[in-house]
């Protein structure tokens, strides 16, 4: 978490020129150093956010696919179990954190293609 907490100086940098000038172009900005806590805090008022989370299980399978655990030594099995491990305890403290403040958020797990959850987003963000 030190790490993520070191970048957002450079975060607020990037959004809270934008929020000042009217006629800077709007953006997105997505990254896992995007924290609830820190977004809340800032009290930028015409931001909007949005966190997408899965459910234990649905982050263990796509980790899975995407490194090809099926096909790994028993060694790199438990190397990437600790990986998953580490993803899911982080999962859980920003699902957490979003419930808590109130924030948008969007569960992934049950969605089946990528448009989906971006509508949702929009939709919310721009609500």
């Amino acid at each position: 978490m030190r790490h993520y907490n070191g970048m957002w100086p450079d975060i607020e940098g990037l959004v809270r020129p934008r929020v000042i000038d009217r006629d800077a172009d709007s953006m997105v900005l997505e990254g896992s150093a995007v924290l609830p806590e820190r977004v809340a805090a800032a009290g930028l008022k015409d931001v909007s956010a949005c966190w997408l989370t899965a459910n234990d299980e649905v982050l263990e399978r796509r980790i899975h696919a995407a490194i090809g655990f099926d096909g790994a030594t028993p060694e790199d099995k438990t190397l990437i179990q600790k990986i998953v491990s580490r993803n899911q305890r982080y999962n859980a403290l920003i699902t957490n954190s979003v419930k808590q403040l109130g924030l948008n958020n969007i569960d992934t797990g049950n969605t089946p293609d990528v448009d989906a959850p971006v509508r949702r987003c929009v939709d919310l963000l721009e609500s």
